[in-house]
């Protein structure tokens, strides 16, 4: 305990003047100030409170006087008598003695303050690095969990432009939309090719509206129509009269001539996914699957060209 604080230095002066008189009674109780020794032992108090706490316990010395002046008083003796007895050679090098005590006591105090600080310092910057190792071993999970995800993107990446090139239009189709869906996070699509003047379905994955699970073979689709004649990707929000059944974006799929042959069509996007990012990607899968998807052709034999497109609309 700390007797920094004034209520505590009060109380061991207490404490001491209370002892001081206490090891004066018994030791000597008709003469407490023991003029007659060669060192009173009251000050046995004090060289104990100055080795604990130093230069702070150096509040002991007048307290041990006046617990000898009480203690005269009690055995009815002169109180004053304790001037005498501190003038004494001898009790003067105790006091002395108590003086260096209080300062070596005074150096210990002070290096157990500095390591106390250090310790909480120490405890402190522990705390932190235990925080900071936490922060990078669910660092270091995290980076292990994208790395592994990383390869099984590989791998997924792989085996869709296995499929992508296969020349097989179904497995393609198949391809091409789990790629898109995995790209956009759309909830469904399909991918239609132009039979005729209409877009019939090659492939379709996920619920595609509240009555019905996959589009129909043949599919009136304002949006995939819309992106047809315009030969460029197109939003639900672009087409005046989309309908709620329609898709929400879809992206044209051209032969190598440039001729619109399909379309690459997803529903359930949110409205902030619509954005160039998204259109792009799906412009870009679409572009990849027209290898596949659509049949090798010669410019004469293009079922589908600019100004047929709108007659294509006009039938869905």
């Amino acid at each position: 305990m700390s007797i920094s604080r004034p209520s505590n230095s009060v109380r061991y002066a207490v404490v001491a003047a209370a002892l001081a008189a206490v090891i004066a009674l018994v030791a000597s109780p008709s003469d407490p100030v023991m003029r007659d020794a060669f060192v009173h032992p009251a000050w046995f108090v004090a060289l104990v409170l100055a080795a604990r706490y130093g230069a702070r316990g150096l509040v002991a010395v007048p307290a041990v006087a006046v617990g000898l002046a009480g203690a005269a008083l009690l055995a009815e003796r002169a109180p004053l008598a304790v001037l005498d007895r501190v003038a004494n050679p001898e009790d003067l090098f105790a006091l002395a003695a108590i003086a260096v005590i209080a300062w070596i006591g005074g150096m210990h105090e002070a290096r157990k303050a500095a390591l106390e600080t250090r310790l909480r310092d120490e405890t402190e910057r522990a705390a932190k690095a235990t925080g900071d190792l936490r922060e990078l071993a669910e660092a270091a999970l995290a980076l292990r969990e994208r790395g592994d995800r990383m390869t099984a993107s590989l791998t997924y990446l792989a085996d869709i432009a296995g499929e992508l090139d296969s020349g097989d239009p179904v497995r393609a189709g198949r391809a091409a939309l789990e790629l898109a869906l995995a790209r956009t996070g759309a909830r469904a699509g399909a991918v239609q090719v132009l039979d005729g003047t209409v877009l019939k379905t090659l492939a379709s994955s996920g619920t595609w509206g509240e009555h019905q699970l996959a589009p129909p073979v043949l599919y009136r689709d304002r949006v995939a129509a819309a992106a047809v004649q315009r030969g460029t990707t197109v939003a639900a929000h672009e087409v005046a009269e989309a309908r709620v059944e329609d898709s929400d974006l879809a992206a044209p799929i051209h032969d190598e001539h440039g001729a619109v042959r399909g379309t690459l069509a997803l529903r359930g996007l949110p409205h902030p996914t619509l954005a160039s990012t998204v259109r792009v990607e799906l412009a870009a899968i679409a572009r990849w699957a027209a290898r596949s998807v659509v049949p090798a052709a010669t410019p004469a034999a293009t079922p589908v060209t600019k100004h047929r497109t709108g007659s294509a609309r006009a039938s869905l």
